[in-house]
């Protein structure tokens, strides 16, 4: 009897054990770190004609993360928040009118909220969709005095979309190389001089290329 309850025992503390090994940690904290291109378009009286160009930038990212749901037996859901930053900066651009130039900075504070599903494996590809808020921050000076500066900010409806490679390195990190798409856009009037106001419609895109690390708190 004594021999039969140590053995049930034995057998119940490795069920228990195992059990513990595989129930996965709910909340992580994310920290992502990368490089961006953006391309703001900005339509204004005196728009440059190269803003439609691809220009450099920064990224980075703060979030919590819930999760993983299983669906299915193949796949999982994560929810995520996530506060980011991003910055662009286009010195010496033509404009239109008199042979002028422009130089533009544009940073953004994104607020998102996100649902990503990958597959149920070591190696992960996955896919995400945010909605939420951008903050933006829009610089605007010329070269020539008549044209009075366009310095705004605003929030502004945001979306994101994302695809990756998720890899656990253990229980508790995982490592994601990813790429996203940021965007926002709003209309805004501006003063060019004491005689003349006009809209601005500023659409923002940027796509971060990026490096993220989750860390699995409990």
């Amino acid at each position: 009897m004594g021999k039969s309850l140590l053995l049930i025992l034995t057998l119940f503390n490795s069920f228990t054990l195992a059990q513990d090994e595989i129930s996965p940690k709910l909340f992580s904290l994310s920290v992502a770190g990368g490089a961006s291109i953006s391309n703001p378009i900005n339509w204004y009286f005196y728009e440059s004609p190269d803003y439609d160009l691809i220009n450099p930038g920064l990224y980075g990212n703060l979030g919590l993360e819930f999760g993983p749901i299983n669906i299915l037996d193949l796949s999982q859901l994560f929810l995520s928040t996530s506060v980011g930053y991003t910055s662009v900066s286009i010195p010496d651009h033509k404009l239109r009118y008199d042979n002028s130039f422009s130089e533009l900075k544009i940073e953004t504070l994104p607020i998102l909220f996100w649902i990503r599903i990958q597959t149920n494996t070591k190696l992960s590809p996955f896919i995400e969709v945010g909605l939420g808020a951008s903050h933006l921050q829009f610089n605007e000076t010329y070269s020539v005095g008549f044209i009075k500066d366009a310095t705004f900010s605003y929030w502004a409806f945001g979306y994101g979309l994302g695809a990756g490679l998720k890899y656990s390195l253990s229980d508790e990190i995982d490592v994601s190389l990813a790429v996203q798409q940021l965007t926002n856009e709003k209309e805004n009037i501006v003063e060019v001089n004491r005689d003349y106001r006009t809209g601005i419609w500023v659409r923002n895109v940027v796509v971060p290329i990026f490096l993220r690390v989750n860390v699995r708190l409990f």
